[in-house]
């Protein structure tokens, strides 16, 4: 007796970059409730970011790869693709192909804080993030709250552009359900980049997803500040 194989249903999957305010992004969530600054008057001075340092950790023959810190204030969607294909970096939808860094991340824990350093890039993450989802606006405000208390020591942390936050996007799911390593916290899926769209929206890093899109400022996503030097 032959048995009739049974058919799996595959659903089908949108062509074209997500966009924000898709089914695909978090639900809207109540502002999140930052904590007072210690000096409600003293404000921290804006700084230059500051290029990455080549790593003393490298593995032999292996090049620091030199990737954009200065934030863009008007990012086309047409320079995005350009921009993925000669960095290599995985895009689910526009650059399939696209196999990634080679990583040399080194977990580190400095004053308390949990860090990610990646040896490849010459940039320290936050292993984890903010622990709410929040405006760009707040998310600034959060960024100024984690160099006013000089987090892990420092008073440098900024939001990645889109080529350092697209850096960390593995071409599989390695953390879970999530494109990014596993020695990164899982809970910030949405994250903000400091680069800007014309429409007057920001870029975000979608790891659940696998792609990078452009969406509102008032659209809620997450923070994994980077600061630029290993030290």
């Amino acid at each position: 007796m032959v048995e009739t194989a049974a058919k799996e249903t595959v659903a089908a999957v949108p062509h074209g970059p997500l966009t924000a305010n898709q089914e695909t992004a978090p639900p809207p969530q109540a502002q999140p409730k930052l904590a007072k600054a210690k000096t409600a008057d003293q404000k921290p001075l804006p700084q230059e970011p500051s290029p990455p340092q080549p790593s003393k950790s490298l593995r032999p023959n292996q090049k620091v790869t030199s990737l954009r810190f200065k934030p863009v204030e008007n990012l086309s969607p047409d320079a995005v693709p350009a921009m993925l294909k000669e960095k290599g970096f995985f895009d689910y939808y526009i650059n399939k192909h696209g196999r990634g860094l080679r990583h040399q991340y080194e977990s580190v824990e400095r004053n308390g804080a949990k860090l990610v350093i990646d040896h490849a890039t010459g940039l320290t993450w936050q292993r984890g993030g903010s622990e709410e989802l929040m405006t760009f606006a707040n998310a600034l405000k959060y960024l100024e709250q984690l160099n006013r208390e000089r987090f892990a020591g420092y008073n440098d942390w900024r939001l990645p552009t889109l080529e350092e936050a697209m850096s960390l996007m593995e071409p599989e799911k390695r953390n879970r359900d999530l494109y990014i390593d596993p020695v990164f916290d899982k809970n910030q899926h949405w994250i903000w980049t400091a680069d800007k769209e014309a429409s007057g929206g920001a870029w975000v890093v979608y790891f659940y997803g696998g792609a990078c899109t452009h969406g509102g400022v008032h659209d809620p996503n997450y923070v994994r500040a980077v600061r630029s030097g290993q030290s």
